[in-house]
C-alpha cells in the first residue's frame, strides 16, 4: 500500500522480487512476477514532487491519474490532503487553449477561493485572477487555505509579492497593459469513466487493470467500494484520442480507442474464469480444502496450484501452475449452469482422495460471488 518504489528502499525490494520471480518453484513464481511488474512501473511513474508538479504533468498532457503527491488523495476531482485543503484538478491557464507545453515551460500557481467563487469557477471555467490573491503550494497549507483552483502561467511571470503571496506580470506590453484584466480559463475537459461487468449477468465487478497509452493507471472499483450508486472509476486524462486495454489475471480483455472528454465512457464485459488453489487446513497435511476464486491474487499466500483437469458442460482445462480455466470468454452463458456442471479430476499421490462439494445456488451473479470471496468445491484428505 504505502511502501514508496522510487527511492533506495524501493530498488531494494525490486532486486528483491526480481530475485524470488527467478528462483521461486512454479506454485509462485507467477505472483512475483505480477508483483516485479507493479514495483517497475511505479518507479517509472512516481508520485509527483508536489502539487506544482503534478500541474505541470497534466499542462505536459500527461497522464497524472495515480501520480498524486503523497499527501493528497484523488476524490471527487479534487485533491484533498490531511490539511482538509481542496484544490481542482481542473487546471485553468492564462491562454484557455489546452495547448501541450513542457513541464519547464510552465509555472503553477493556485487562487485562494471561498465556496462560492470555487463553484462558480468550477461551473464556468474561467476566473478573473489580476486582483486575487495567488499562493505556490506551501503557502497554501501555511495559510490554512481550505479551497483552491490551479493556474499555469508562462514561466517567468510570477514574482514574490507582499505578505508572503505571489505576483503575476502582465502580459504583452504598453501602458495599459497592468490595467487589462487577466482571466484564466479551463483548456478543453478530458476525463474518462470506466466499469466492468460480468458478460453472464452484467453484475458489477473491479479488479481489471487499465493500461492507457501504455500507463497502468490503476483498476475497477469493485461493488460497495465507493459508497455511490455508480460503481465507475473516473481517471483523469488528457482531451485527447486514447488507447485503453483492459487486462485481469494476465488475460487481456479488450482493447479500445475513445476521445478523453467528460461524457467519455467505457464498459468492458468480463467472461467467467475461475482460479483452483489447494489450501492446507492441517499441519500433518492429512486435510486440504480446494477452492475457486475469480482473481489469482485472492489465493492466500500459503496456497498450492491445483493440478489436474477441470471439465464443465461445455468445456474441459488442465491446470498445473494456476492457470485459469475459462468457462465461457466469447458466449453468453449461465455462469450457475457452468459452476454447478464443473468437475475437478486432481493428480494425486498414493493415499489422497478427493471429494466435491455441490455449487451451491445463492440467488446472485456466481461469477461476481467468486470475485469477492473464493468458494469451497471440495477437499483432499489421507485414506487410512
Amino acid at each position: 500500500g504505502g511502501c514508496r518504489a522510487d527511492n533506495s528502499s524501493g530498488a531494494l525490494a525490486l532486486a528483491a522480487a526480481e530475485r524470488r520471480a527467478r528462483e521461486g518453484g512454479a506454485d509462485d513464481t507467477g505472483d512475483w512476477a505480477s508483483l516485479v511488474e507493479r514495483l517497475r512501473e511505479r518507479r517509472r511513474r512516481p508520485p509527483a514532487a508536489g502539487l506544482e508538479d503534478y500541474f505541470r504533468r497534466q499542462a505536459a498532457g500527461e497522464i497524472v491519474h495515480g501520480t498524486e503527491p503523497r499527501r493528497y488523495e484523488l476524490r471527487d476531482s479534487e485533491l484533498r490532503s490531511r490539511d482538509d485543503l481542496r484544490v481542482s484538478t481542473r487546471l485553468l491557464t492564462l491562454d484557455g487553449t489546452g495547448e501541450v507545453r513542457a513541464p519547464a515551460a510552465v509555472d503553477v500557481c493556485f487562487v485562494a477561493l471561498d465556496h462560492e467563487s470555487y463553484k462558480a469557477a468550477l461551473d464556468t471555467g474561467f476566473l478573473e485572477i489580476s486582483r486575487r490573491k495567488l499562493h505556490s503550494e506551501q503557502q497554501l497549507l501555511s495559510s490554512k487555505v481550505k479551497m483552491a483552483m490551479p493556474v499555469a502561467v508562462p514561466r517567468g511571470r510570477l514574482r514574490d509579492g507582499p505578505a508572503g503571496a505571489l505576483t503575476l506580470e502582465a502580459g504583452g506590453g504598453g501602458p495599459w497593459a497592468a490595467a487589462l484584466p487577466m482571466i484564466a480559463r479551463a483548456p478543453p475537459q478530458g476525463g474518462l469513466r470506466v466499469e466492468s461487468v460480468t458478460r453472464c449477468c452484467q453484475a458489477s465487478i473491479g479488479k481489471v487493470a487499465l493500461v492507457i497509452d501504455g500507463v497502468r493507471v490503476g483498476e475497477t472499483n469493485p461493488p460497495g467500494l465507493t459508497g455511490a450508486a455508480s460503481e465507475e472509476l473516473q481517471i483523469l486524462v488528457p482531451a485527447k484520442e486514447l488507447e485503453v486495454v483492459a487486462e485481469m489475471s494476465g488475460r487481456r480483455l479488450a482493447e479500445e480507442r475513445i476521445t478523453g472528454g467528460p461524457d467519455a465512457k467505457l464498459c468492458f464485459e468480463v467472461g467467467l474464469a475461475v482460479f483452483a488453489y489447494v489450501q492446507p487446513v492441517d499441519e500433518e497435511g492429512k486435510l486440504d480444502f480446494v477452492f475457486v476464486c475469480g482473481h489469482r491474487r485472492d489465493m492466500p499466500e500459503d496456497a498450492r496450484p491445483f493440478v489436474g483437469t477441470i471439465t464443465w458442460d461445455s468445456g474441459s482445462a488442465e491446470v498445473r501452475n494456476h492457470e485459469p480455466a475459462s468457462m465461457h470468454a466469447e458466449t453468453e452463458r449461465s455462469c450457475l449452469t457452468c459452476l454447478q456442471s464443473m468437475r475437478l479430476t486432481p493428480e494425486l499421490p498414493s493415499g489422497k482422495r478427493f471429494e466435491m462439494v455441490e455449487w451451491e445456488d445463492t440467488d446472485s451473479c456466481q461469477y461476481q460471488r467468486c470475485l469477492i470471496n473464493p468458494v469451497r468445491i471440495g477437499k483432499i484428505e489421507s485414506v487410512e
